[in-house]
């Protein structure tokens, strides 16, 4: 099942809102979803602006980084629309349904990195299987864990310290 309103409120609480909306959704989510780990998430779609587009915070590629790592360690199956990987930011009803980059791919972006290290992480701790636990959430910061191994903060782009006490480990 596609968590269709999760893509909305990451889009809400990354770029204008607070990431305190997303917590509060994770949590009533998280009471109405029985087997989580089988919804599948993503935050771009062919239907709709891409977030960078759409997003017009000065941070928003560092924002960008943040919802992949996000949606690649949150519940359920991660779904890319290709291109975010390469920072693409077109919009506009004519581009939704552009060409995709057959052969042009940035192998050395920092995104595409990312997104390797992070499907690597996934796999050797088999978060698939391990519980997500929130830890952490301001206005700007949302931490959560996935089983006894993995911490995952996630912000709005802003640099800053947080100190997370209650974190399991």
């Amino acid at each position: 099942v596609g968590n269709y309103p999760l893509f909305y409120q990451i889009h809400r609480s990354f770029c204008d809102d607070s990431m305190i909306d997303l917590g509060n959704y994770i949590q009533n989510s998280q009471n109405k979803f029985t087997a989580s780990k089988y919804n599948t998430i993503w935050f771009d779609n062919h239907d709709n602006e891409r977030f960078l587009y759409e997003c017009q915070l000065d941070t928003r590629q560092k924002v960008l980084r943040n919802i992949i790592i996000f949606t690649l360690f949150y519940e359920g199956i991660p779904i890319f629309y290709y291109g975010d990987e390469q920072y693409l930011d077109n919009g506009g009803e004519n581009d939704r349904r552009r060409q995709p980059l057959f052969g042009n791919y940035d192998e050395e972006s920092d995104l595409y990195i990312i997104i390797k290290i992070a499907h690597e992480v996934r796999k050797k701790y088999k978060l698939v299987d391990t519980d997500f636990v929130s830890r952490y959430v301001d206005e700007d910061n949302f931490v959560f864990t996935r089983g006894n191994d993995v911490m995952i903060p996630v912000s709005k782009g802003k640099t800053q310290t947080i100190e997370v006490r209650d974190h399991g480990f």
